[in-house]
């Protein structure tokens, strides 16, 4: 993606005064070849080229929106032809790479790379990403809006990985489906760092440090420019053994809570590292909380991305027995999590086992900060998770049919 920003500010050299250059809007869509059958399985088509052109839209105004009340009635507006043409390119840059990626499985099937499971349907994971990068007509003037040049790109482990597949008459959940998470627990740090800290690592510094968010950034659309901008979340906070850094703001009133119930872990922290702060979303993934009484909660959109199995979960927790609520995950709430979970379009539901915290590492010359546990699921067992916690059972749902999405 860093790349194609590059291309693109050597095509696009100067954006209208007050925009900020911010690359192009982009989307990542999971497809599943199922060996057996030889078919594809694409996850949510229609939802991700209505967010991609979701995205395109609030990254670039579209021409003649400022005509008022004279503007005429019916009229097509140069951008919704680009847009529509846009929409035709990406359907065919798919076809033309999963009929690519279709032929190099089948020609490695072929070299016997990939074993005959039993118990369930052996499947190659294709990560199709489309960008749209705008190209502005810089003749003065002219009101032929933006072209978009659609670009499109396919990439495999080439891992066989595996699913079962329920009967859709049936209304319970696949234990085996749970079984076949293929997604073991991992390690999150909370990308917030005490104001100290900062301060410590700016003055080593030739530049002030500040980190990248995204709610304050368009966090409806997704960008080509946060892959480069969250880079610097990464370098910081990211590590072998950690698997994703949530993003945070600082949120207006505190927990309605009594602080009496928080955890002996988290009231040994000091005051000033657990400020009142709200978990948004991951690097590339949304974040899921279940409270008591099967409750379970994810930030508003206004904050965050709109991802594609997010929006599944919040639409199928109804019949799986949880109740959804959208609305803050407060950091000082940590006591009452039952259980975390990261999702996203490739690998859906990625359970959480431990949520660490920065904390100021005064004294420690070979540290800048420390990470102490917030958060640790008890409920492990052999780091595995029963088939009755969530993210099993959410998972379950989301595999029970190998039908296209």
């Amino acid at each position: 993606m860093e790349h194609c920003e590059a291309d693109q500010a050597q095509c696009q050299q100067k954006e209208p005064q007050g925009r900020e250059q911010s690359g192009g809007a982009y989307t990542v869509i999971r497809c599943d070849f199922a060996l057996n059958k030889e078919t594809w399985r694409i996850w949510g088509k229609d939802f991700h080229l209505d967010r991609l052109l979701e995205s395109y839209r609030l990254l670039v105004p579209r021409e003649g929106s400022d005509l008022g009340k004279d503007q005429e009635i019916g009229k097509v507006e140069p951008n919704e032809k680009h847009e529509d043409l846009a929409i035709n390119s990406s359907l065919n840059v798919m076809e033309l790479l999963l009929d690519e990626a279709k032929t190099v499985i089948l020609n490695e099937r072929e070299n016997e790379k990939f074993s005959a499971e039993k118990g369930g349907e052996s499947i190659i994971i294709v990560m199709l990403t489309l960008l749209w990068d705008p190209e502005r007509n810089n003749i003065q003037g002219s009101n032929n809006g933006s072209t978009i040049r659609v670009r499109g790109h396919a990439f495999s482990t080439m891992e066989e990985s595996h699913y079962s597949v329920n009967d859709d008459s049936k209304t319970d959940v696949n234990i085996d489906a749970v079984a076949l998470n293929p997604n073991a627990p991992f390690e999150v740090v909370i990308g917030h760092l005490p104001s100290t800290t900062i301060e410590r690592m700016t003055n080593s510094r030739s530049d002030p440090i500040v980190f990248p968010n995204r709610y304050q950034n368009i966090p409806r659309a997704k960008l080509s420019s946060w892959c480069r901008r969250r880079r610097l979340l990464e370098d910081v906070f990211k590590t072998k053994d950690i698997g994703d850094v949530i993003l945070t703001k600082y949120c207006d009133g505190r927990s309605t809570h009594n602080n009496q119930e928080q955890s002996t872990s988290t009231r040994s922290m000091s005051a000033a590292t657990i400020p009142s702060v709200e978990l948004l979303e991951g690097l590339t993934s949304n974040l899921f909380v279940v409270y008591p009484g099967n409750v379970l909660r994810t930030a508003p959109s206004s904050d965050v991305l709109g991802g594609y199995v997010r929006q599944r979960i919040i639409n199928c927790a109804e019949r799986c027995g949880y109740k959804v609520e959208i609305g803050p995950i407060l950091l000082e709430d940590a006591s009452l999590w039952k259980e975390v979970f990261l999702t996203s379009s490739i690998r859906l539901i990625m359970p959480v086992k431990l949520i660490y915290l920065p904390n100021d590492s005064v004294g420690k010359d070979d540290e800048v900060f420390e990470l102490e546990t917030l958060w640790e699921d008890k409920e492990l067992k052999h780091d595995c998770h029963s088939p009755q916690a969530a993210s099993n059972i959410l998972y379950a749902e989301l595999t029970k049919n190998s039908k296209s999405h």
